[in-house]
């Protein structure tokens, strides 16, 4: 065999080792990913929910938490102003 093909062999081995490394670190990025969009679709779902809540006239006060129409402009239970 020649001194040659010895270089050769452990330069295609070197390579192999990285593109395996590689593609493990594409598959950890990927899968990181998809879950972060996962929850983002989920917050994204709670946000949109919470906007059909108060644009069919429901309110909820920042103060003492009640929910009231929306149509009003204070509080009934704590009279704090929207």
């Amino acid at each position: 065999m020649y001194p040659e093909f010895i270089a050769i062999f452990v330069c295609f081995g070197i390579l192999a080792v990285i593109q395996i490394v590689t593609l493990v670190l594409m598959i950890v990025f990927y899968k990181k990913l998809k879950s972060q969009t996962a929850s983002r679709q989920i917050y994204n779902s709670m946000q949109s929910a919470q906007t059909q809540v108060q644009s069919n006239g429901v309110a909820f006060c920042l103060n003492c938490g009640a929910q009231f129409d929306a149509a009003h402009k204070v509080c009934p239970r704590c009279g704090k102003p929207r």
